[in-house]
């Protein structure tokens, strides 16, 4: 069995359970053993934009440390990802930035060098879709909309759209199976949740918008890949009103979604923590 670092990130951590619990089963279930890394540390992802380039010694330390064990690592959070793979993209590019960020790691006995690759669990998912249909007890004979982790595509001078990072990844898995995806006009608009940090009532018009056009289109549930996505479309839901006579429109994690149509006990994945 392969073996590789989850790196859920603290909001999936704190308040997503579930999306970690169903990761690890299904990664389980397609032959990786995902492991936990002791003394990892926040990624960084709400300093990235400060003024100074300290933040790039707290990503820095958890893939040294990734490094020192030999393992990748995979992710949930978009953002995570995000500020994992950016400080990996600086520290390639900048000799005097890896020179100062290992002078401070050297304290800790810990190295940057560079050889531990970050993927998003939805890069390791595509991968394996052949795989996942194979596996498929119970196609889902329902329709979904999709919410992306738009953060593993962007900003493209530093993360190129690949086939595996792109829009149509998640399209790919949710119809292996057997689920209908929805077109709405709102897919590849952000969910909103980022925005919660300036401006709470528009963070909550976004989201409102991104709901109704997927419940315009048609969607009977909507399936996300990041524990932002979660936060605002789910949590914050409550706060909206949503023009679907009253009703909530129902969230799951992607790997949730897997494990239903490969006939996991729901308790397994958490469904019911929903």
């Amino acid at each position: 069995m392969e073996r590789m670092i989850l790196y859920p990130g603290c909001l999936v951590l704190s308040r997503f359970h579930e999306y970690e619990l169903a990761s690890r089963q299904i990664l389980s279930k397609l032959g990786i053993e995902a492991l936990d890394m002791e003394e990892f540390c926040c990624c960084g992802s709400s300093l990235v934009s400060g003024v100074r380039d300290d933040w790039i010694n707290l990503p820095a330390y958890s893939l040294a440390r990734a490094e020192r064990l030999g393992m990748d690592i995979i992710t949930l959070c978009g953002s995570c990802t995000n500020t994992f793979l950016r400080a990996n993209f600086y520290l390639e590019k900048d000799p005097n930035l890896l020179e100062r960020t290992n002078s401070r790691l050297k304290r800790l006995d810990l190295g940057y060098a560079g050889t531990t690759t970050v993927r998003h669990i939805v890069e390791i998912l595509v991968d394996r879709v052949n795989e996942i249909r194979e596996s498929v007890v119970s196609p889902l004979n329902f329709n979904v909309a999709l919410s992306h982790p738009c953060q593993i595509m962007r900003p493209s001078e530093i993360l190129p759209e690949q086939d595996t990072l792109s829009f149509q990844a998640m399209r790919g898995i949710v119809s292996a199976l057997g689920a209908g995806v929805v077109d709405y006009p709102a897919e590849r608009g952000c969910c909103g949740s980022t925005i919660l940090l300036f401006d709470r009532g528009m963070a909550l018009e976004v989201g409102k918008r991104k709901l109704e056009s997927a419940i315009k289109g048609g969607a009977e549930m909507i399936s996300v890949c990041c524990g932002n996505c979660l936060l605002l479309l789910d949590r914050y839901q409550g706060q909206m009103e949503l023009k679907n006579g009253g009703k909530r429109m129902p969230l799951i994690s992607l790997p949730q979604l897997i494990g239903l149509a490969l006939g996991f006990p729901q308790d397994e994945i958490g469904v019911f923590r929903h």
